[in-house]
């Protein structure tokens, strides 16, 4: 968008020694009536003379026509309402009913937006048709979706209070001397017709354009990239208002942005991240631990396992080596060997010793046995 050019304004400084003459000639023509002696004759020795009467009026004109312009002010004259003369600091001769005098500030100013803390509403969006009339509405932006940021917990959309401040002052004075009408460009192209509703435009147009710059940063990006950027997005807010305002008069001088960091709460959210984390990891080295204890559990239960029957299978080949050596000592077989083991194990008592009611008992418990072997031979 094409910026809209300024009126410019041109000063005619013959205006304004034409009103400087034009208030000397009563005094010039008093002095010539007194040196001329005209005047009323009241005896032979007192006379009232014209020029008297006139000398004194225009001589207390002319004393009253001269001010004194402040260091920090700059000042303009109109004649007829045509703009004759601008000056800085130091006397001023403004013949009055000829001359209009404007003075404007050039002190250094900071302008805090939208306001000073105290006269910011802290109400949320719904309650803000609602707020209080003396205060003003806060600048709220949502940030930008996330951006991939590793490990930063602001990589997410949060909405901020951002606010600004502007150190300016109006730059006429250089103007003035070059005759270039600065101050009544200024007059012209601001509206108002007051020095406090000139600086009201003046300070919304700073408002609004800042916080149109911020609206463009911040919600294009992260939280995270907005925290690592604020630098980036001062200067831009800046650029832009002093691309605004500057075509008017106004230097500015600083832009300072604030509220680009987390508010209070997410900051005491933020800070249990790390502790979050510590609780997290412990958690699982814990459970890894306790899923390396069972496995190290299981894995001696099974090597025990392991041991157990190799000792058992070494135990159960030397019992198979004695009992094939003692059925061929006996003359029986080793399954016969083996019943009737089975059936002394049954029979036996604590003193390893045996029972029999006759002499055939031997002969029944080896039957006993023998069954016993085929029963498990079976379910094997």
């Amino acid at each position: 968008m094409a910026n809209i050019k300024p009126l410019s304004c041109e000063v005619k400084p013959e205006w304004y020694v034409g009103a400087i003459v034009a208030s000397f000639v009563p005094l010039l023509v008093s002095l010539v009536l007194w040196l001329i002696g005209w005047g009323i004759h009241i005896d032979d020795t007192h006379t009232v003379h014209y020029g008297m009467l006139l000398f004194v009026p225009s001589l207390l004109y002319n004393i009253s026509s001269i001010r004194f312009i402040a260091t920090e002010d700059l000042a303009g004259v109109t004649v007829l309402e045509v703009p004759a003369h601008e000056q800085a600091e130091g006397f001023l001769y403004a013949p009055r009913f000829l001359t209009k005098v404007f003075t404007l500030p050039r002190s250094l100013r900071q302008s805090q937006f939208p306001g000073e803390p105290e006269q910011i509403a802290k109400v949320s969006d719904e309650e803000a048709d609602r707020m209080r009339s003396d205060l003003l509405r806060p600048i709220r932006i949502t940030t930008g979706p996330a951006e991939g940021i590793d490990d930063d917990p602001l990589d997410a959309r949060l909405t901020m209070e951002p606010t600004f401040t502007v150190t300016w002052q109006l730059e006429l004075d250089q103007k003035a001397k070059d005759g270039d009408g600065g101050l009544f460009e200024f007059l012209i192209n601001i509206p108002g017709r007051t020095w406090t509703q000139k600086v009201f435009y003046i300070l919304k147009m700073m408002r609004d354009t800042g916080e149109n710059a911020l609206n463009i940063a911040l919600s294009k990006h992260s939280a995270a990239w907005v925290n690592s950027h604020k630098q980036q997005i001062i200067d831009d807010v800046e650029d832009r208002i002093e691309s605004k305002v500057t075509r008017w008069g106004i230097l500015i001088d600083e832009v300072n942005v604030l509220g680009l960091d987390p508010d209070h709460d997410t900051n005491k959210s933020l800070a249990k991240i790390p502790q979050a984390k510590a609780e997290r990891q412990a958690t699982v080295e814990k459970a890894e631990g306790e899923k390396e204890r069972h496995k190290l559990e299981a894995e001696g239960k099974a090597d025990a396992m392991r041991t157990i029957a190799d000792a058992q299978k070494d135990v159960d080949e030397k019992r198979g080596e004695g009992l094939a050596a003692g059925a061929t000592k006996a003359g029986v077989s080793v399954r016969e060997l083996m019943a009737f083991d089975i059936t002394q194990t049954i029979l036996g008592n604590k003193e390893g010793k045996f029972v029999f009611a006759n002499g055939s008992g031997i002969a029944d418990a080896v039957t006993v046995g023998a069954t016993i072997l085929e029963t498990v031979g079976d379910k094997k």
